[in-house]
């Protein structure tokens, strides 16, 4: 019985063996196969201006956009992020196996100073840990040992609506720090122009700094605070570089988060510009030199440039001029304007903006022509008060239009003079011999001096009306024919002033074409039939307007006048005025079906 006992027990005993060995062994299994996701830092200590490296591993093969990173952004800014997925087979005694996962590496800077967490990660039902983050307080941008910092200066910490904010970033980084980078300056509320940057070395305590200035001319839109946002830049401190990557320490500089506050514009009913400094002045364009006086001729075109100076403004924010309507018939002189050009042009304080208008003004009679003064509002942004910047009343010496109309006016008065004699001589002759006749002669003869002083009152009264139609130009200049408008062109041309030479282009295609209220230069040209001779008077008509509204400038400059005075010899030709007048209308623009 004992030995039976026994024989027993060591059976059951063996059977509990092996059953704990395969339950060893399943577990064995179950493991081996039971997925692991592990997060990993390089280091759990640093300051607020450099970064560490975040390491999350999986050990399966997952979507990258699988891991949520939403609550890591709390404490740190991600710099970037690489996720890589690896698979790998490989056989070991004639078995094959294949091992999969899947990494995500952060380079993770912090938002603030004292502890901070990475959260913990999860997929399906693995997670990582929390881990603790030592932040501590970055040093000064002027210290030697700081590689990489950054600041933003402003130039005043309040402003109007449209006031000039100059705004500069500087970046202080020692020259063993490459690739530097960082974001675009955006404000909301607030259009930004670039006013260029700087580069430059500084020594400070023996450490040579390379300095890199960034400025901006910023402009807010509305009332209330602007916020200038806190930006990160980025460099590799001690790097070498490789044919494939710049392999160093990466080190980031803050700047602190800025606030400007926005004042509310004054209640005023005049149009809001603010600015510096305002100032209006004018330049008179002439064939003839006049040194003390502005002279001026009847019917022929002088052209005043009028300069407005903004600083601290743009061009887009200066108000045109307003001016007085002069192409009624009873005025004394016509006005064309010419299209505004717009500057602006950047300096170390800013922007100084500039707008030019141009305006042709055609005399209609002789003597002093008074231009009024032109006021302009603008609001002090240094006095915060409003003023008004003035161009003062300008007089124009207008002399006659030709001397041909004062010489045939003379011709008909002596012709005048001439007839009276006449007339004198002849009631002498019959005077004398009416004693030597009959009443009845006398009768006659009296009757004859009447009627013929009645014939001279209606003649003299129609000389004196075509005289005066004749020396009044306004009728003239007006409306001149097509042979008027061209010579005025032609000397035009001779004067070299490319802003004359347009007016007198646009006169000369209404005397063409009177009839037609819109037509254009380029109307004209596309009327032509011959396109090669169209193209080529189209390219020095385009040459013009290049000059004029891109460049800006009123001399002529290398525009070569000889060549547009030859297309338009051609395209003057080519509607039947070469070398006779004629007033004959062009063909309708749109033909009439």
């Amino acid at each position: 019985m004992k030995v039976n006992s026994q024989n027993r027990l060591s059976t059951t005993t063996r059977v509990g063996l092996l059953f704990c060995l395969a339950i060893a062994l399943f577990g064995q299994t179950m493991f081996a196969y039971a997925a692991t996701l592990v997060a990993t830092v390089d280091r759990n200590r640093i300051s607020q201006n450099e970064t560490l490296t975040l390491t999350v591993a999986y050990d399966r093969q997952v979507n990258t956009s699988d891991l949520k990173i939403g609550s890591l952004q709390n404490d740190f800014e991600v710099i970037a992020m690489r996720p890589q997925s690896n698979t790998s087979v490989s056989t070991v005694n004639g078995k094959t196996s294949k091992q999969e996962s899947t990494n995500w590496v952060f380079t993770l800077a912090p938002k603030r100073n004292g502890k901070l967490s990475i959260p913990a990660f999860k997929l399906g039902a693995d997670q990582t840990q929390l881990i603790s983050i030592e932040v501590g307080s970055a040093s000064s941008a002027n210290n030697s040992h700081q590689s990489l910092a950054a600041k933003v200066i402003v130039d005043k910490t309040t402003v109007y609506p449209s006031q000039q904010l100059l705004v500069s970033i500087e970046i202080h980084a020692q020259n063993d720090v490459s690739d530097l980078n960082g974001p675009q300056l955006l404000i909301g509320g607030a259009e930004i122009e670039p006013l260029g940057q700087q580069n430059y070395q500084r020594v400070d305590n023996g450490v040579a700094t390379q300095i890199v200035s960034l400025k901006f001319a910023v402009f807010a839109q509305n009332p209330g605070e602007l916020v200038i946002p806190r930006m990160t830049f980025k460099g590799v401190k001690g790097g070498r570089r490789s044919l494939f990557s710049n392999r160093g320490q990466q080190v980031i500089a803050r700047t602190e988060q800025l606030k400007v506050q926005v004042l509310t514009q004054p209640n005023s009913t005049k149009t809001w510009f603010p600015a510096e400094q305002v100032s209006i002045q004018s330049n008179w364009a002439s064939s003839s030199d006049a040194a003390e006086q502005l002279t001026a001729r009847v019917g022929e075109p002088i052209t005043r440039t009028i300069t407005i100076v903004a600083k601290g403004q743009r061009a887009a924010v200066i108000a045109p001029l307003s001016h007085a309507d002069n192409n009624s018939n009873n005025s004394v002189y016509k006005s064309y304007k010419d299209q505004a050009v717009l500057k602006n042009q950047i300096t170390e304080n800013g922007i100084v903006s500039t707008r030019i208008e141009s305006e042709a003004i055609v005399p209609s009679s002789e003597g002093e022509l008074i231009l009024p003064a032109l006021h302009l509002s603008w609001f002090n942004v240094k006095t915060a008060k409003w003023q008004t910047a003035t161009l003062p009343e300008e007089v124009l010496v207008v002399e006659p239009a030709a001397a041909g109309a004062s010489a045939a006016q003379n011709t008909q008065t002596s012709d005048i003079t001439q007839s009276n004699s006449s007339l004198g001589k002849q009631l002498d002759i019959q005077m004398g011999s009416a004693n030597q006749q009959t009443l009845k002669l006398w009768q006659a003869l009296c009757l004859l001096l009447a009627l013929t002083t009645i014939g001279q009152v209606f003649y003299i009264r129609k000389l004196k009306q075509s005289t005066v139609v004749k020396a009044n130009p306004s009728n003239k200049h007006q409306n001149p024919s097509e042979t008027e408008a061209w010579g005025n062109l032609q000397k035009v041309l001779k004067g070299k002033h490319a802003q004359s030479i347009k007016i007198a282009i646009m006169a000369w295609v209404k005397a063409v074409a009177p009839k037609q209220n819109a037509a254009t230069i380029h109307s004209l040209i596309e009327q032509i039939q011959d396109s090669d001779q169209q193209q080529q008077i189209k390219q020095q008509i385009n040459a013009l307007d290049a000059h004029l509204y891109k460049q800006g400038e009123l001399d002529v400059g290398d525009l070569k006048v000889d060549e547009l005075e030859a297309a338009l010899k051609q395209l003057r030709g080519s509607f039947g005025h070469a070398g006779k007048e004629s007033d004959q209308d062009l063909p309708p623009l749109y033909a009439k079906p």
